[in-house]
């Protein structure tokens, strides 16, 4: 199913955690799964507008919000992953380390 997980850049703890799911299920309907739902609920179901249109994206409109909540969510604390479908290598709860990259290092061109 269309799912898209939540991450928390946690700087100096050197790593990035998973701390929510959202997830399109077949009913066309938003699943929601956090270890806080408190907290990550409101963050993750805020309509926003859309950059490019105007509009207003809103968690009534299932398929879009969801296709479109890595544009909006995508800051430098706390990002949306761009929607992906099948098995998921990020899990809820799962700390993934951060790893440095040197300035003097070319990027790989792909």
């Amino acid at each position: 199913m269309l799912h898209v997980e939540l991450i928390q850049n946690e700087w100096a703890a050197g790593r990035q955690l998973v701390v929510a799911r959202v997830t399109l299920e077949d009913n066309g309907r938003l699943k929601f799964e956090s270890a806080d739902d408190d907290v990550w609920g409101p963050v993750a179901f805020r309509s926003f507008v859309d950059q490019a249109t105007g509009d207003e994206v809103s968690p009534k409109e299932p398929e879009r919000f969801i296709r479109a909540l890595h544009e909006h969510l995508n800051g430098d604390y706390l990002f949306a992953t761009e929607p992906h479908e099948g098995g998921c290598e990020y899990h809820l709860g799962q700390a993934i380390p951060l790893t440095s990259v040197s300035v003097d290092t070319a990027a790989a061109v792909h």
